[in-house]
C-alpha cells in the first residue's frame, strides 16, 4: 500500500516571476554516503532543481556516514540512511521502492536502489510542484518556492508494476532518444528498450529523412547507428535504467546476415547454408528477400545450436544488458513447412531454443535475463515443449491485432482459443488475452505486455483524449490478467497536441488506481497555465468530431460503413478550431516559456487538423481520389514545419500510417527533397 503527503501545494510560476528578497540567502545541503554513479547523478539533480526552485544556494556534500541534520536532505538507498524503511517488494534490484521524509527542516530521499534514489529525487520535486510536461527543456515547469524546507512532506510508495518503459520506434534522432531517456525518471519510469542492436533503422529514418519519396531507399552508415546507441546508453546506465536489447534478428545469424537491417531485401546465394532456411511454399529462401522476416528450420538440432551459440557470445560481449531479448522472425504465417518442423508447433521449437539458450547460458555463468515473445503465430502455446528453469525468462505478450478504442477485458481470457492451423492462421481484431492465458497455464514466471498505443493508434486520434482513456484504463487492468507491467514499443515524440497520453502511461504504471481526471487536470494545468481547462475540453471535442473509435476500424482498401454523422463531426472540426485559434493566439506570448510552448504546438496542430478533417472528408464524402490533393497539402505542411515540430511530433511515422491507411500515393519529390 503507498501513502503520500504535502502540506501545501503551488502554483505553476514561471522563474522570471520570483520576487522573495529572502531566497539569495537561503542555503540547502544535499548529502551522500554512497559513491555509486547513479546516487550521485541523483543528488547533482536536486542540487541543480532546488537553485532553480528557490534562487539560493544548494551544494551537494559527502559524508562518511549518515547523520540528521538540519538544512540537510540526504539522498541515496535506503540501506545506508540509517535504514530508512521502504514498502516491501520481491527484489530490491528491479522494484523501485521510495521513501521520502522531509519534516523540520530535514529530511532523507531514498530508494530501494540507486535507480530508485534518483526517482525518488524527482518524485520529492515533483511534490514540491516542478512537473515535466514533456522531453527536452522546454517541457520544465519549475515553481518558484523561497523555502522548500519549510514544507513537510511524506511518501513511502512502490511502484504498481516492476516494468514501466520504452521502445525505441518511427524515426529519431541522437537528441530524441537522450532527451526521452532523460524525461523517463522523472515521470516514474524505469526501463528502456534498444530494439535489434542499434537501432540502427530507427535512427536511418530520421538521418536519411526517409519519409521524403527521394530517400525511400537511402542508407546512412552503420558505425553513426552505434555510436548513437553508445550515446544512449551512457544516458541509460547514467540513470541505472534497466537496459533491454535486441529482439527480432538472431534468425539472420546463421546466414551471415547483418541483424540491423529492417526490410531491405537482399539477393544473394546461400549455397550450403540454404538447407538452414525455413521450407515455405516449397522453396527454401529468404521470406520477400528480407532477412528478419525469414524463419528458420527450427528442427535441425545444427540450426537451432548456432543461434543459440551467436545469443550466447553477444550476451557474453554486452553485460550492460539487464534483458536480452529473443525473438523469431518477424510475420506471421511463413514458419518451415518441412516434415520434421510439422510435427510440432513453432512454439514448441521455440521454448527448445529457449531451454537449450538457458543451459549455455548457465555453462557461462552468466545470469543475463532472457525475454521471449507471444506474438503472431507463437500466440498459440506450445502442445509439449515446458520451460525448465523459468526464473531465468520474462514472457513479453505482444496483442498487436487489436483495438487500442477498446481496453483489456479480463473476461476475454476464458475465451476458446481458435484451433493452431500452420501457415493458415487468422488474426482477427482482438485483445488475443485468451492466448496469455494459456501461456500462463505453463509459465508463471515474470511477465509485461508489449504494446503499441503509439506506434500507428494515435494518429486515429489526433486529440489524444479519447486514448488517453484507453491508456489509463488498460494500464490499469494488467495485474488482472497477471502483467506486471508494460514496454510501449512507439514512436520517441508523442507530446503534441499534448503529452497527456504519454503522462497517464507514466504515471498510472506507478499507480493503477490513478484518477484520470485529477491527472488530467494536473497535466493540462501545468503544460498550457491557467486555460488549460479550455483547452482540455477543446481536445476532447477534436477527438469526438474524428470519431477515433470509428477512424481506427477504417482502411481506405477495405471500407467499413461511414457513421452517418461522420462527415458532419469533421466539419465541426473546422468550426471548433475557428472559434478556438483567438484562445491559442491570446497565449502564444505567455511568460513560461514552457507553457508558451505548449500553446505553439497547438497552434499548428489546430492547422494539421484542419487539412486532416478536409482529407478524411473527401474520402469518404466524394472519393479517394479527391482527397489525394488534400493528403498532398498535409504532406507538405508536415514537412515544411518539421524543423519546429520535430521534438513532439514524428512526421516520418505519421506519413507511413497515413499512407497505408488512405492508399495515398505518393507526392512526386520537389527540387529540395
Amino acid at each position: 500500500m503507498s501513502r503520500s503527503h504535502t502540506d501545501s501545494t503551488d502554483q505553476f510560476v514561471s522563474l522570471r516571476d520570483r520576487t522573495s528578497p529572502s531566497a539569495s540567502r537561503l542555503t540547502i545541503r544535499i548529502a551522500t554516503v554512497e559513491r555509486n554513479p547513479t546516487v550521485l547523478f541523483a543528488a547533482a539533480e536536486l542540487e541543480k532543481y532546488l537553485r532553480r526552485i528557490t534562487g539560493g544556494t544548494a551544494i551537494h556534500v559527502r559524508e562518511e556516514a549518515y547523520s540528521s541534520q538540519p538544512d540537510t536532505l540526504w539522498v541515496g538507498c535506503a540501506e545506508a540512511l540509517g535504514d530508512v524503511a521502504l514498502p516491501p517488494v520481491e527484489d530490491l534490484s528491479l522494484d523501485d521502492a521510495i521513501a521520502i521524509t522531509v519534516q523540520d527542516r530535514r529530511g532523507t530521499i531514498a530508494g530501494a536502489n540507486p535507480r530508485a534514489a534518483l526517482l525518488a529525487v524527482y518524485r520529492y520535486l515533483t511534490e514540491l510542484g516542478c512537473r515535466w510536461i514533456r522531453p527536452g527543456n522546454d517541457g520544465e515547469i519549475i515553481p518558484a518556492i523561497p523555502d522548500p524546507l519549510g514544507r513537510n512532506i511524506g511518501v513511502c510508495e512502490a511502484p504498481s508494476y516492476r516494468h514501466r518503459g520504452l521502445a525505441i520506434e518511427g524515426a529519431c534522432s541522437c537528441e530524441h532518444v537522450t532527451d526521452l531517456i532523460a524525461w523517463m525518471p522523472k515521470v516514474g519510469m524505469n526501463s528502456y528498450f534498444m530494439e535489434y542492436f542499434s537501432g540502427y533503422i530507427f535512427y536511418n529514418n530520421w538521418y536519411s529523412q526517409r519519409h521524403k519519396p527521394a530517400n525511400a531507399a537511402k542508407l546512412m552508415p552503420e558505425e553513426r547507428a552505434t555510436e548513437f546507441a553508445e550515446r544512449a546508453i551512457e544516458e541509460i546506465q547514467r540513470r541505472d535504467l534497466l537496459f533491454h536489447r535486441a529482439g527480432h534478428g538472431w534468425t539472420c545469424i546463421p546466414l551471415g546476415i547483418e541483424p540491423d537491417l529492417w526490410d531491405e531485401q537482399i539477393d544473394r546465394d546461400f549455397g550450403d547454408m540454404t538447407r538452414y532456411i525455413a521450407l515455405y511454399e516449397g522453396k527454401r529462401e529468404l521470406y520477400h528477400g528480407i532477412p528478419r522476416r525469414t524463419n528458420l528450420c527450427y528442427s535441425q538440432p545444427e540450426v537451432r545450436k548456432m543461434v543459440v551459440e551467436g545469443t550466447v557470445a553477444y550476451a557474453a560481449e554486452h553485460p550492460e544488458v539487464d534483458y536480452l531479448h529473443f525473438w523469431l522472425a518477424d510475420g506471421t504465417n511463413h514458419f518451415c513447412e518441412c516434415e520434421a518442423c510439422q510435427e510440432q508447433r513453432p512454439s514448441d521449437f521455440y521454448v527448445m531454443m529457449l531451454n537449450e539458450l538457458d543451459e549455455a547460458l548457465a555453462e557461462r555463468g552468466l545470469s543475463t535475463r532472457i525475454v521471449f515473445l507471444i506474438y503472431a503465430d507463437l500466440l498459440w502455446a506450445p502442445a509439449a515443449q515446458e520451460i525448465r528453469h523459468p526464473e531465468r525468462f520474462v514472457l513479453m505478450f505482444a496483442p498487436l491485432h487489436r483495438s487500442y478504442y477498446d481496453p483489456f477485458a479480463p473476461a476475454e481470457m476464458d475465451e476458446p482459443l481458435p484451433p493452431f492451423a500452420l501457415n493458415e492462421l487468422e488474426f482477427p481484431q482482438s485483445q488475443n488475452l485468451n492466448h496469455l492465458a494459456a501461456w500462463q497455464h505453463i509459465f508463471d514466471g515474470d511477465s509485461f505486455v508489449f504494446d503499441y498505443h503509439f506506434m500507428w493508434g494515435h494518429y486515429d486520434d489526433p486529440g489524444y483524449m479519447e486514448l488517453s482513456r484507453t491508456v489509463d484504463a488498460d494500464v490499469a487492468s494488467l495485474g488482472e490478467v497477471g502483467l506486471n507491467g508494460m514496454i510501449s514499443d512507439q514512436t520517441q515524440r508523442v507530446f503534441m497536441p499534448s503529452g497527456l497520453p504519454m503522462m497517464l502511461l507514466a504515471k498510472s504504471l506507478w499507480q493503477s488506481d490513478l484518477d484520470y481526471d485529477a491527472a488530467a487536470d494536473d497535466y493540462f494545468s501545468a503544460a498550457f497555465g491557467p486555460d488549460g481547462d479550455k483547452c482540455r475540453a477543446y481536445l476532447e471535442s477534436i477527438s469526438a468530431g474524428f470519431n477515433a473509435r470509428w477512424l481506427s476500424t477504417y482502411q481506405s482498401a477495405a471500407p467499413v460503413p461511414v457513421p452517418d454523422d461522420m462527415v458532419a463531426g469533421l466539419r465541426e472540426v473546422r468550426e471548433l478550431i475557428e472559434e478556438f485559434e483567438p484562445v491559442i493566439e491570446e497565449h502564444l506570448s505567455l511568460a513560461n516559456h514552457a507553457q508558451a510552448r505548449s500553446w505553439g504546438y497547438l497552434a499548428e496542430h489546430a492547422q494539421m487538423c484542419r487539412i486532416l478533417s478536409r482529407a478524411i472528408e473527401a474520402e469518404l464524402d466524394v472519393s479517394p481520389e479527391e482527397a489525394q490533393p488534400h493528403w498532398r497539402e498535409l504532406e507538405m505542411r508536415v514537412m515544411e514545419n518539421e524543423a519546429d515540430t520535430n521534438p513532439v511530433f514524428d512526421v516520418f511515422l505519421f506519413l507511413l500510417s497515413m499512407r497505408r491507411k488512405f492508399q495515398i500515393s505518393v507526392s512526386p519529390p520537389s527540387p529540395d527533397m
